[in-house]
């Protein structure tokens, strides 16, 4: 609750202070820039990046799939003068947790984003927290960010995280 307030009342300047407390982190900037997103290319195999991409295009398909068999209703009725129905409608934007600092944990980049992207959420954010001691998200992290279709990444991670990306 400590946490939530400080981050509701100060906001980047409480960002700032449990980033350098908890992740040993001193970006001024979260968001990361598209250099830095190249970047992270560069610091991944060819062959990771490969395997990222399959993965992505195997999730993509099954989320595809599920998409599939959720229909609209517009009316059903199980009983005169009763009419009953629903829509399915996705959510305009969403902030999608990636855990991990030292060790990356990307595939939850994958498992979170690209279901979200099928749904067609308008705007998909994620936050990963450093690699502890440095001002960067692991580089396998940013790039399954990055294929997921993630349309802004934030290196900041933990529960200052999601209460900034809850309370704003």
């Amino acid at each position: 609750t400590q946490i939530i307030e400080n981050v509701c009342e100060n906001k980047d300047r409480a960002l700032r202070e449990y980033s350098k407390k908890f992740d040993g982190c001193s970006r001024e900037a979260f968001m990361l820039s598209k250099e830095e997103i190249e970047n992270a290319y560069n610091q991944v195999s060819q062959d990771d990046i490969a395997d990222i991409k399959k993965a992505a295009e195997n999730i993509r398909s099954f989320a595809q799939a599920q998409k599939g068999t959720l229909q609209d209703l517009p009316s059903f009725s199980p009983t005169e003068g009763a009419v009953l129905g629903h829509r399915v409608i996705p959510i305009k934007s969403c902030c999608c947790y990636v855990p991990g600092g030292r060790y990356p944990l990307y595939s939850s980049a994958l498992m979170l984003a690209i279901p979200a992207k099928v749904a067609g959420v308008g705007r998909i954010v994620a936050c990963s927290p450093t690699i502890n001691g440095t001002d960067n998200i692991h580089p396998k992290t940013v790039v399954a960010m990055d294929i997921a279709g993630v349309d802004e990444i934030y290196a900041l991670g933990g529960a200052h995280a999601i209460a900034a990306f809850t309370y704003g």
